[in-house]
């Protein structure tokens, strides 16, 4: 075994980030090694995926004079699980697009390489020696005011900047005059620790912690809802200077798929202050995953409160002074937060809306005095939680008297208020406790390892409405070639979308070498005559030469079918996808499927749909669509999300609907009810001889459901209704909207063991 590199981080472990480079580990020793890892508390995947730590999409076979090196393979995953229980598990990235991904013209979707602009656009100084502020805020104006072919809603954009330091003066917004929605930004960096945007010391505007100001805003939208879909900020570093104190990170307002991945936000020099590291409040705004977020040396770490709520996961807060998570409004889920307080009295997070909901799972907090968590308002579901250096763990001041959980572990679960069930006797008043996963992370492939579908025919912004300028042969041509011995393609890995509008009017199989498809915020237009796609699906997934196959980075495109079908027993990573379609559907065993910041649209069939042995964990997760069909539909299946919003109009069967030993369980989120409907006489969630939890809210402005869960055992019905659960306070923010209702934990339990 060799050590690759050591970053230091501020975790629970002192060891850091460990790269390994692990030639000489068998994938059989893996797999025997892994089981004794358990006693560590990790979770140990299978063999393959150990790649998230030691960055190889397989253990690579060597033997030394004949003997397996399994002392090697110890040490690796002991240091694996050492990282991964000290919350540090992002691994390291250097993302880089081959030339056929960068937009031809300014005018033009694609990436936009600031360094090397197309034309029509500026050159943006990377080595921090020139002011950089004006220059990046005509890239973000331009990006999402590129045009489809005919117009209307078009590809996107990609705003990326390489490795360096963007030295800026102001805030990094759009510029003009105040819009109705601001769609499409996409901001992608080269890597987290070599991007850096840096604002000024002691910039004016920022000085003044009463008056605070974003680093980076997206909150200049004058409509009330619906705003800013579609956006992401990924692999880079804000940094807000010496002498900030009311510098605002990243002031956030987005909505459906949008997200941060391996971001950091810091102060830094003489002074580093800062007010807030990332805000999420302001009106109609929310509803995505932060994920690998390290916040460093602000008052605030996280401000949230925006309907319908944030989530998080893998979050790093540290350099803290008053409190590490303030959550005031709708609902946020948080995972794997590693907290440390800058002083004493500081706590980890902070509870203080009369329809605050938050979910709070597996994290660590070290702090000096005072209490962890303060339940001051709202509503609180935790687990796994532990800390040290604080006097309190928990303080809960919504009950008469309040309440103090004073150990250093809340093992079993805490739910502040009553747990609710259809009326079954014998109900056990938890939660189902699935067992969770981390998602798959696959290696970013070096340029020479992407196929471009344009490369084999396809042609971006031809055709028509009636069938011309199909672009599904050409696309199979290079899935294929990835397969064929004679071909120079032979082995590559990801098959990529360059910016522009495809047709793909038959089923894609997706098979030979390719392990990431990159749709690079392209636009597909299907066939709305579901026969044309023989396998029931736009992308089919066939078995293929690696065990894990990604689809990311696609937005828009109306079909009659599932957007994708899994025929194999692949593991599949689906990320930042939002297809005007259903999500997935999987019947095969053994399957598995991961998700991350993704919406679907179920008026054509359930936004995900899985039959039989399928496993699927999901973070952030939003099906939205009109009747007859269900947003998730789990028969004998297990089901894990983390942060969701259900919802948008009113079915005629049920939201979701679990059966036949089926398990699902919805942490965190929001049942969302629009339009001005008439109440629903289906139920919100529908149980047959199957386990159910879930933990959120409701907001009500039209189509809400009289019985929210109505379970079935062995032919008995009965059902839970609107009127036992608690009211939501502070609901009425739009006509109408008077009804809601929070569920602070709403069970569903088949008898028997539901692992």
């Amino acid at each position: 075994m060799r050590l690759m590199k050591q970053i230091p981080c501020r975790g629970k472990s002192p060891y850091g980030i460990f790269y390994i480079d692990t030639v000489g580990i068998d994938s059989a020793s893996l797999a025997r090694e892994s089981a004794q890892m358990r006693w560590l508390g990790a979770s140990v995947p299978t063999p393959h995926t150990w790649a998230r730590f030691v960055g190889w999409p397989r253990a690579r076979r060597q033997r030394n004079g004949g003997t397996t090196m399994t002392q090697r393979c110890r040490t690796a995953l002991l240091l694996a699980a050492i990282v991964a229980l000290a919350g540090c598990a992002a691994p390291a990235e250097n993302i880089v697009y081959p030339a056929g991904a960068l937009a031809p013209a300014g005018n033009k979707p694609g990436v936009w390489d600031v360094t090397r602009p197309p034309p029509g656009l500026p050159r943006v100084d990377n080595a921090g020696k020139t002011d950089v502020t004006q220059a990046l805020i005509q890239y973000l104006t331009l990006a999402s005011k590129v045009p489809g072919p005919r117009g209307g809603r078009g590809p996107h954009n990609i705003v990326y900047l390489p490795n360096g330091v963007y030295r800026i003066s102001g805030t990094l917004t759009y510029d003009g005059p105040e819009r109705k929605q601001w769609q499409k930004l996409h901001i992608q960096g080269q890597s987290r620790a070599d991007t850096v945007i840096r604002l000024a010391d002691n910039c004016p505007g920022f000085t003044d912690p009463a008056v605070p100001r974003g680093v980076l805003d997206l909150t200049r939208v004058s409509n009330p809802g619906n705003n800013n879909q579609d956006c992401t900020v990924r692999n880079l570093t804000i940094d807000v200077g010496s002498g900030n104190a009311g510098a605002i990170g990243i002031d956030w307002c987005a909505n459906n798929m949008n997200g941060l991945e391996r971001v950091a936000i810091r102060s830094s020099g003489e002074q580093p202050l800062g007010r807030v590291g990332f805000r999420s409040t302001f009106r109609a705004s929310g509803g995505g995953l932060a994920k690998h977020l390290r916040i460093d040396g602000f008052d605030i770490g996280i401000e949230t409160g925006g309907l319908p709520g944030y989530h998080y996961e893998w979050l790093e807060l540290a350099g803290i002074r008053e409190a590490g998570i303030r959550h005031v409004k709708s609902a946020a889920t948080v995972r794997k937060l590693s907290f440390h307080a800058a002083g004493p009295n500081v706590p980890a997070v902070v509870l203080d809306g009369e329809d605050a909901v938050m979910v709070l799972l597996d994290s660590t907090f070290e702090g000096r005095a005072g209490s962890a968590i303060q339940l001051r308002n709202g509503w609180l579901y935790a687990r796994d939680v532990e800390s040290s250096g604080f006097q309190n763990l928990l303080v809960d001041r919504t009950r008469r008297p309040a309440k103090t959980v004073s150990g250093p572990r809340l093992g079993s679960e805490y739910v502040s208020g009553p747990v609710l069930h259809a009326g079954f006797p014998g109900q056990p008043l938890r939660s189902l406790g699935l067992p969770i996963e981390e998602t798959p992370e696959l290696p970013w492939d070096p340029p020479e390892q992407w196929l471009s579908v344009t490369d084999f025919g396809a042609v971006p912004d031809d055709g028509d409405d009636n069938g011309a300028g199909d672009d599904t042969a050409a696309v199979q041509a290079a899935i294929d070639a990835t397969a064929n011995p004679s071909s120079p393609h032979r082995g590559k890995t990801t098959l990529y979308f360059p910016g522009g509008l495809y047709r793909i009017l038959h089923t894609i199989q997706v098979r030979g070498s390719i392990r990431r498809v990159h749709f690079l915020f392209s636009r597909i237009r299907h066939s709305r005559a579901a026969a044309d796609y023989a396998d029931g699906a736009v992308f089919c997934i066939r078995d293929g030469a690696y065990d894990t196959v990604l689809f990311h980075d696609y937005s828009y495109g109306n079909t009659t079918v599932p957007f994708i079908r899994n025929r194999s027993a692949r593991t599949v990573v689906l990320k930042h996808l939002a297809p005007r379609a259903a999500l997935y559907t999987a019947d095969v065993p053994g399957a598995r499927v991961y998700i991350e910041n993704c919406t679907a649209h179920t008026s054509d069939g359930d936004g995900l749909r899985i039959v039989g042995d399928i496993k699927v964990w999901a973070r952030w997760y939003d099906p939205e669509g009109s009747q007859p069909h269900r947003k998730l539909y789990n028969d004998g299946g297990t089901i894990w999300v983390l942060g969701y919003k259900i919802g948008e109009m009113p079915t005629d069967s049920c939201d979701t609907y679990t059966l036949n030993g089926g398990r699902t369980e919805l942490l965190g989120g929001l049942m969302n009810r629009c339009g001005g409907h008439p109440p629903s006489a289906a139920p919100m969630h529908r149980v047959d001889d199957a386990h159910f939890a879930f933990v959120g809210l409701e907001r009500d402005a039209g189509g809400s459901n009289e019985t929210i869960v109505r379970e079935t055992r062995d032919g008995r019905t009965r059902e839970l209704g609107r009127a036992a659960l608690p009211a939501r306070p502070g609901s009425r923010t739009m006509p109408g909207e008077q009804r809601a209702r929070i569920f602070p934990l709403v069970v569903a339990h088949r008898p028997g063991n539901p692992e």
